[in-house]
């Protein structure tokens, strides 16, 4: 069902969305989180979740290089902890709850891209039948993973002006016609 999931259409944040449902619930967890790694910043961002609060994406960050995160990255594998993740400010009440963490890494031509979080609140939550799931999935969550961020690259080069950075013609036309769309709207 996942994978079907993945493969539905390009509104890639509805399908991380569904596809993070889907493995919360066939691993009986109460947060499965997709993040994408940040190697300048040495972190993950949260790009999207189940069981998470909508404003953390993009807000939540957690280290590459500590707890299970850390163990993951370092050995490219899933790793699995009963303590929950590690990251900056506000995070760790996001996941106070966890006590079985596994954490997948997402890798692409042996670089990693991205990082699969599944937490549960009991110990011991996720059997090595669960592991295996994950790790089959994430190729194919890697993959969906780069062509989300071409895609929206791709998005933001056609819309942005190479010189000056700043919104193209296309971009200005595509904005005058929503405006003027919403303004019928109103008068109707």
């Amino acid at each position: 069902e996942v994978l079907s999931v993945l493969g539905a259409d390009l509104h890639f944040e509805r399908t991380f969305q569904e596809a993070l449902r889907i493995i919360a619930q066939e691993c009986g967890a109460r947060t499965a989180a997709l993040f994408v790694h940040s190697p300048k910043k040495g972190k993950f961002v949260l790009q999207a979740s189940s069981g998470l609060p909508a404003h953390c994406t993009g807000r939540l960050w957690l280290s590459a290089s500590s707890g299970v995160v850390g163990d993951a990255v370092e050995t490219k594998a899933p790793a699995m902890g009963d303590s929950p993740p590690v990251g900056d400010g506000e995070e760790p009440r996001y996941f106070e709850f966890a006590r079985c963490t596994l954490a997948v890494p997402l890798i692409i031509q042996e670089r990693i891209v991205g990082l699969i979080l599944v937490c549960a609140e009991r110990p011991e939550a996720f059997d090595p039948d669960q592991t295996l799931f994950l790790s089959l999935l994430a190729e194919k969550m890697s993959s969906t993973l780069v062509a989300s961020q071409q895609l929206r690259k791709i998005h933001i080069d056609a819309n942005t002006d190479t010189v000056t950075s700043l919104p193209n013609a296309r971009a200005s036309f595509l904005r005058l016609e929503q405006e003027l769309n919403r303004a019928r709207r109103q008068e109707q």
